[in-house]
């Protein structure tokens, strides 16, 4: 037989029980059906296509395709040689009821689901998601950004006592206590994501009771891990009444 690929057909009557082995030391063109009546094809690189479970087919090295019966899904591994290799983490792309989800494999059938998309469309992530030289856009009139994680904290003792917040949004309760006419006071606040070049918004919820007096805030001082609040009141001649007025924030970093 020459090199070079070779087109080649062969038949035989077997006696049930017996096999027939031939060996193709060129390429080989199978015009009709290939049956494999074992479970594996093998690879000279060690790779192989087989069906040693009978609900999947497996193509190990770096992409594994699994079709599980009666579940009416598709399972794509890839980056580990065998998707039951408890060190491999391999990525697990599958089709389960109502989503698509990306997982890490553990290991022995075990899963940390990273990344899913339901059929109404929403994704949902575990870990980080960016925007890389585009823009995150929010068509409907009643979405936005929601943060279900918000902090809250209480001021203690006095309406100038620091607070401590560890969250990227939140709520802080002020001490009951009126400020002076046309004075203002200050407090640090110490959250852990905060950095140097954040950029924190307040929002004055201003719970105070006396006519013509209003309260307004700013921040000031932003700091890796604090920043501090200024609470003024701007009327020149009454102050403001003894209650918890309440600042919520929300901080962006740029990094």
């Amino acid at each position: 037989m020459s090199s070079g690929s070779t087109s080649w057909s062969s038949q035989a009557n077997t006696k049930a029980g017996s096999s027939v082995t031939s060996d193709v030391f060129t390429d080989a063109t199978v015009s009709g059906d290939l049956l494999v009546s074992g479970n594996k094809i093998t690879f000279g690189n060690g790779a192989t296509i087989h069906q040693e479970n009978s609900n999947y087919v497996e193509i190990t090295q770096n992409l594994a395709l699994r079709a599980n019966t009666g579940e009416n899904n598709l399972t794509m591994f890839m980056g580990a040689s065998n998707f039951v290799d408890p060190c491999g983490w391999s990525h697990v792309i599958a089709h389960t009821t109502g989503k698509y989800v990306m997982n890490n494999n553990l290991g022995g059938g075990s899963y940390l689901e990273k990344l899913s998309l339901t059929t109404a469309g929403l994704l949902s992530t575990v870990g980080g998601l960016t925007a890389s030289g585009g823009d995150i856009t929010i068509t409907a009139a009643t979405g936005g950004l929601i943060h279900t994680n918000s902090g809250t904290t209480t001021q203690e003792t006095s309406i100038t006592t620091a607070v401590t917040c560890h969250a990227t949004s939140g709520i802080i309760t002020m001490h009951a206590t009126g400020i002076a006419a046309d004075e203002n006071i200050e407090f640090t606040v110490n959250n852990s994501t905060v950095q140097a070049d954040s950029v924190i918004l307040l929002t004055m919820q201003d719970e105070n009771t006396v006519d013509n007096t209003q309260l307004v805030c700013a921040t000031h001082t932003i700091a890796d891990n604090s920043f501090k609040i200024t609470v003024a009141n701007t009327d020149s001649a009454q102050a403001s009444s003894d209650t918890a007025n309440k600042i919520h924030f929300l901080v962006i970093n740029n990094s």
